[in-house]
């Protein structure tokens, strides 16, 4: 069983197929969390899927767009772009889990 799997809603990874991907994740300075969510505001992106991982903390919280959880999939239908914003960081235990799961169904949905 995979420890980390990517939910869609409202889209089909058929209509990801040749998107751009960016992403940024919490860390010193705040820059990659940050910039990512300006894009995602500014551009009025649409939530399209979340991030599930093992040990997933059970943490949600208002944003300017609703209920946000801890790890989001946003589409850009303009300009093709998927984003991940990341609100936490996933537990240490699983960054290596985290990207792993996250590149191969990134490979799979690109195919």
């Amino acid at each position: 069983m995979e420890d980390t799997k990517v939910v869609l809603k409202d889209i089909t990874e058929d209509e990801l197929r040749n998107s751009r991907f960016i992403s940024g994740f919490r860390t010193l300075g705040e820059v990659g969390y940050l910039s990512v969510r300006h894009v995602v505001l500014s551009r009025k992106m649409r939530r399209v899927g979340f991030v599930i991982t093992k040990y997933l903390r059970d943490v949600t919280f208002l944003d300017e767009y609703g209920v946000a959880t801890p790890f989001e999939l946003f589409y850009d239908d303009e300009f093709k772009v998927l984003v991940l914003l990341n609100h936490l960081l996933p537990f240490q235990r699983e960054w290596s889990s985290f990207a792993h799961g996250l590149v191969k169904w990134l490979k799979k949905s690109s195919s």
